[in-house]
Parts: C-alpha cells; structure tokens; sequence
C-alpha cells in the first residue's frame, strides 16, 4: 500500500492513474486511499495535459507579480488576462479548460500595461510534433512578420507593409487575413495608425520617429 507506514498488501489502483496509465498507484483499501489522497493526487497534476485556463493563469500571476496589470483582463468585458488562439481560431481565443493536444498550434497574445503604457507581444507555438502544413503556415506567418518589420523605417507609408506581408504568404500557398489588423499602442491599447497585412490597402499616414505600433500577420493554409 502506498499510504505511509501502512505496508499491508495492495490491490486497490487509482481510478485517474489508470485513465492517466500512470503504473502502480495502488492501495490496501478505500480508507487508505481517501486519507492519502490529498499527497496522491499531486502524481496525476504531473501528466495531465495543459490547458488554455492553465497558461492564462501563469501569465496573469507573472504580470502581477511585476507590478504590471493584465491589459485585455476586462477590455470590452474580455475574461481573461492573455489571448490563446488554437489551431483554427485565428485571433482573440478565450483560454478555456479544453486540453492541448499533440499536433496543436497555440497563439499566445500577451500585453501588458505598466507605469502608464502598454506593450504587445504575440507568437506561435507548437504542442508536441506538428505536421507538415502546420510547420509551413507558422514559418510563413514569421518570415511574413519579418519581410515587415525589415520595412520599418522613417518615411515608409503603413499602407505598404502588407504588399510584402502578402507575397510571402501568396508564394507559400498562403493567404492573408483581411478582418484584423495592426495597431498603434502606447497609452492606449489599441489607437491609430491601422497596419493592415495586405496588399492594396487604404491605411492611412506615415512612419515617423517616436512611433509605437504592432505588425501582427494573421496567415491561413490555403486561398481566402
């Protein structure tokens, strides 16, 4: 029996260590179960899969634990601290308890606001072995991401960034998100300029020193 100080003989396996295939796990009897169950059931949080809820917990503790505050916590009644989009979901994802599989893609949206700013970051991440397509549409998105950025200097129009946002999606068997876009972000989460991923756009106004906005390409496999 793995009760301590029990040592008689054992036949009695945890139910979730068999659901888990976690081996042994096995007791006396229920009284033993129960009275160590609490010391127990901290195999199982050991091998349980991850879930959205779980990461937006780490992120939120983290960003307290900085002095900093959770931006999308309650912006526009959003529920939680960190955006998680899987697979399919392109953007925005509300972290829930469903758990991450081999094979998944997980965007991580995080911003933070601190001494009167906000800062964006995002990035896509894999869960385990992807496939092939999977690889191929997160490489796109970031060597997309970066044919931007490389454009990024004094001078350059906004409108620009999504003609070569768009040929490295297009030459990859890519497209291009049109429904959202980039965003200025200092003192306001989300404000002028609009930075739009595609070709053809009609953004308006020009880089200038001392401007802060986010370039986030949202690529799919395949044609629009």
């Amino acid at each position: 029996c793995e009760t301590p100080a029990c040592g008689k003989p054992a036949k009695l396996q945890c139910p979730t260590c068999i659901k888990l295939n976690i081996s042994g796990s096995f007791f006396c009897e229920q009284t033993c179960f129960k009275a160590n169950w609490k010391t127990h059931k901290q195999v199982h949080k050991k091998v349980e899969k991850a879930t959205t809820d779980e990461i937006d917990r780490i992120v939120h503790e983290a960003t307290i634990e900085r002095n900093c505050y959770p931006s999308p916590l309650n912006y526009y009644t959003f529920p939680k601290s960190c955006c998680t989009s899987v697979n399919e979901v392109i953007c925005h994802g509300i972290p829930d308890k469903r758990p991450l599989d081999e094979g998944d893609i997980v965007n991580l949206d995080i911003t933070c606001y601190y001494d009167g700013f906000h800062a964006d970051l995002n990035e896509t991440l894999f869960v385990g072995k992807v496939d092939d397509d999977s690889k191929r549409l997160v490489q796109t998105a970031y060597d997309s991401l970066m044919a931007a950025v490389n454009e990024v200097k004094p001078g350059v129009r906004y409108r620009d960034l999504g003609k070569f946002i768009q040929k490295v999606a297009q030459d990859n068997g890519c497209s291009v998100t049109r429904t959202y876009c980039g965003h200025g972000i200092h003192r306001l989460f989300h404000t002028a300029p609009n930075v739009p991923h595609y070709a053809k756009n009609k953004a308006v106004g020009i880089m200038k020193p001392g401007h802060v906005f986010t370039i986030e390409p949202m690529i799919n496999l395949g044609s629009e």
